[in-house]
């Protein structure tokens, strides 16, 4: 017989090496269509459980998870995992906590009626959306959409147990123009965030845009990041699972781990700056070694020379920024070296309590209740990503983690922010892709499309370090929510190296 979450309880209350558990279900209805070469019509239904066992000793607490499936194990494959499990912990030993004491789950709606209601009916009305949409330049070659209904159940050996329903719809289109084909993929929790016609409008204008782009000049530019180029590239199709996949956030998430803190590696604590004083432009050109500054003080970087390929050249660029953002990226204190009038402070928090967004849940993975909190509070540390462990290790309520991020808004609108100053302007639509590293906070991001002067052009990598930047930005006034990222509609950032 299938194993059921009740079952899997009652084989951890009857386990006598076992001190305290998780045990989390998850029940998932699918349904999907796809149109094009492969046609298809496609339901199914899975059911997942996972449990964290907790042995305690007097050389610490050790953990240890399990998964099943719970439709293709039985008890008895269950009762191995088990007792395996057991085994795992003693040996997996850290420092002694204990589960919190069962707390209330976020208030958050995370489920669409209209899926809830009727997945079938809402396929059938975004099947109908795209053969609307479709017109010659812009005609959808394939499609596959899927629509899915998730019921989550949490319960531990403290008493907590609370359950809640999500829903979720993926979409994966091919868009023909008259110049390239353009994918376009991405998820939403209601069938009205999916906003099909108006994706394929913006595909077939890019497909367009990206025919008529020219290379992009290496060289220093004021930089405009539009909000497409502020989430990551993938962050409207992959949740985020590590620091390192919140992009230029990277560094701000993963100095918030509570972890990290209690273990002496994080840059900054609660109650410091997180921006520090980096080498001027001038040292990171000089150190480069690919180019020179210009009379007029704008940064001209070569684009390689012989045998210098776009790898070597990102592989130095990063190198001398490193260096360049480590001499002051490792002290606290004052803003970035360049800051001037207009920079706007910088407020990041993490909220999983807001309606529909794609991170929200009334409680995580381990049953630890979902909070709102701050990260960065006006450029000083304010809080601490915290689970079951760490909460109860830092003597805290935890909070579920990071999840969507919001940034606070600036002072300027967005068209001012637009207008050209002593450089040229790179107004940037969206990336290919960004590499922030999460300790150090060196970047490099691939520009896929952005405008110079109203032209399109694309190519070139922007390099720099993730505080440096962030920490002289100014900001929208204007607020817009893409996919995890609440923010900002626009972002500028002066004399920006792009190699």
């Amino acid at each position: 017989m299938p194993v059921t979450v009740e079952r899997l309880v009652r084989l951890l209350e009857s386990a006598r090496d076992i001190d305290e558990w998780i045990a989390v279900e998850s029940r998932v209805r699918r349904v999907a269509r796809a149109t094009g070469p492969r046609p298809a019509h496609e339901r199914s239904e899975s059911v997942s459980l996972h449990a964290v066992v907790l042995r305690d000793s007097e050389r610490g607490r050790g953990a240890a998870t399990l998964w099943l499936d719970g439709e293709g194990d039985d008890d008895d494959h269950a009762r191995r995992l088990v007792t395996r499990a057991a085994e795992r912990a003693s040996m997996a030993l850290g420092p002694a906590w204990a589960l919190p004491a069962p707390a209330a789950p976020a208030r958050v709606t995370v489920a669409d009626r209209d899926i809830v209601a009727d997945q079938e009916g809402v396929l059938d009305r975004a099947m109908a959306e795209l053969r609307k949409a479709s017109r010659p330049g812009a005609a959808v070659g394939s499609a596959h959409i899927e629509v899915a209904r998730t019921w989550h159940r949490a319960e531990t050996s403290r008493g907590f147990i609370s359950q809640y329903e999500a829903t979720a719809a993926t979409y994966d289109l091919a868009v023909g123009g008259r110049a390239l084909v353009e994918r376009v993929r991405g998820r939403a929790r209601t069938g009205a965030q999916m906003a099909l016609s108006r994706r394929v409008a913006d595909a077939a204008r890019r497909a367009e845009k990206r025919a008529a782009a020219r290379p992009l000049e290496p060289g220093r530019y004021d930089l405009l990041l539009r909000q497409a180029a502020i989430a990551h590239p993938r962050a409207g199709l992959d949740l985020p699972s590590s620091a390192a996949d919140f992009g230029w956030f990277a560094p701000m998430v993963a100095h918030a781990s509570a972890e990290w803190v209690r273990l002496g590696i994080s840059r900054y604590q609660p109650g410091q700056p997180i921006f520090a004083a980096v080498a001027d432009s001038a040292s990171a050109a000089a150190q480069l070694g690919v180019g020179s500054l210009d009379g007029a003080g704008s940064g001209r970087v070569a684009r390689g020379g012989p045998g210098g390929s776009g790898a070597t050249t990102r592989a130095r660029a990063a190198r001398a920024h490193s260096s360049g953002g480590a001499a002051g990226a490792g002290r606290v204190g004052g803003r970035p070296a360049g800051e001037g009038e207009g920079v706007d402070a910088f407020t990041l928090e993490s909220d999983g309590t807001i309606d529909f967004a794609p991170m929200s849940a009334p409680f995580g993975d381990l049953g630890e209740p979902v909070r709102r909190f701050d990260l960065v509070r006006d450029g000083v540390a304010a809080g601490l990503a915290l689970d079951h462990r760490e909460a109860a290790l830092a003597r805290m309520a935890p909070n579920g983690g990071v999840r969507n991020l919001v940034l606070a808004p600036g002072a300027t609108a967005a068209a001012t922010l637009g207008q050209p100053g002593q450089r040229h302007l790179l107004d940037v639509a969206e990336l290919d892709w960004i590499d922030a590293d999460p300790r150090s906070g060196v970047l490099t991001a691939a520009i896929g499309l952005a405008h110079v002067r109203g032209a399109p052009v694309t190519g070139g990598l922007v390099v720099g370090n993730a505080f440096d930047l962030l920490g002289r930005a100014r900001l929208s006034s204007e607020m817009a929510m893409l996919s995890w990222f609440r923010g900002p509609i626009a972002i500028r950032i002066d004399g920006v190296d792009v190699v």
